[in-house]
């Protein structure tokens, strides 16, 4: 899946043939879900949205 950081920096990962709750990759990176948003593929979701491989994600950070 391709992220895009809060920095602008892009990010690739794979998680295998399963489903991943943003929650778990937010942690996974080290980023707090309170204060961000997260966009999928063009929607914004809440962190008990799952992720797949074919996903494109963005973090937005809230000030």
């Amino acid at each position: 899946m391709k992220i895009t950081l809060p920095d602008g920096g892009i990010k690739e990962i794979k998680i295998g043939n399963r489903d991943m709750p943003i929650e778990n990759l937010l942690k996974e990176l080290d980023i707090n879900p309170v204060g961000v948003i997260v966009v999928k593929n063009d929607k914004i979701v809440t962190e008990d949205e799952t992720v797949r491989n074919e996903d494109e994600i963005r973090i937005i950070i809230l000030r």
